[in-house]
C-alpha cells in the first residue's frame, strides 16, 4: 500500500492483544514508489511511537539498526490497455465492437505498477473524435487506489458497411440496385 505499517517492518512480543493490534496497525512511513526500497531507522519507529503517545521507556528494541522496506511491483504492458480502450471506443461512439479496430500508435511500453488488481479508466478524448491518431487518458488504480495518469496515444479505425446485399450474389455477378443497397451513412 501507500504507507508502512510498524507490523510490516517489526515483531512485537506482548500478551495484550489490543495493544498488539494498534502496533501492528501503526504507520510509520510513506512507502517507497512501486519496485523501489525504503530504508528506515530504529529512530524512525521510535518517532512514530513516541508520536502516538506510546512511553519509549516501556517498550524494548532490539535488532538491526536500520531495515529495508521494498514496495512489492509489477511490470504491466500498455497494451494491456488495448480490450479496454476498444469497449470505451465503441461505447463512446454507440458502435458494435466489432466494427472497431484499436491498436497502439506507438510502440508498447512497460511500466513499473505497484503490485495488485490493475484497473483502467478512460476518459472522454478531448477533440471528442475517435477516428485515426486519438489520444485518451487511462486512470490506473490497483486494488482500488488511483496510482497514475497515463496517456494513451491509439490509431482508431471504424469500420462500417459501405455496401448490403438485397439478394444472394454469385462470383461473377455485377453489383446492381437489384442486389445492392448502400445503407444509410451514420455519422458519429
Amino acid at each position: 500500500g501507500p504507507e508502512v505499517r510498524l507490523g510490516e517492518v517489526a515483531e512485537i512480543i506482548t500478551p495484550d492483544k489490543g495493544l498488539s493490534e494498534r502496533l501492528l496497525r501503526l504507520v510509520v512511513g510513506r512507502a517507497a514508489p512501486a519496485g523501489e526500497t525504503l530504508s528506515l531507522a530504529q529512530s524512525v519507529l521510535k518517532i512514530a511511537l513516541y508520536r502516538e503517545g506510546y512511553d519509549l521507556k516501556t517498550i524494548e528494541f532490539s535488532g538491526a539498526q536500520t531495515t529495508d522496506v521494498l514496495t512489492a511491483s509489477q511490470t504491466y504492458m500498455e497494451s494491456q490497455l488495448l480490450d479496454g480502450a476498444k469497449a470505451f471506443v465503441a461505447g463512446q461512439l454507440k458502435e458494435d465492437p466489432g466494427n472497431v479496430d484499436v491498436a497502439l500508435s506507438s510502440s508498447d511500453k512497460a511500466l513499473t505498477l505497484p503490485a495488485g488488481e490493475v484497473a483502467a479508466r478512460f476518459l472522454p478524448s478531448f477533440s471528442g473524435t475517435y477516428q485515426g491518431l486519438t489520444l485518451l487518458t487511462a486512470k490506473l488504480s490497483v486494488e482500488g487506489r488511483e496510482v497514475r495518469d497515463l496517456p494513451v496515444r491509439l490509431s482508431i479505425n471504424v469500420m462500417r458497411p459501405a455496401v448490403v446485399t438485397k439478394t444472394a450474389v454469385q462470383a461473377g455477378d455485377k453489383f446492381t440496385e437489384d442486389n445492392v443497397v448502400r445503407p444509410p451513412r451514420q455519422d458519429h
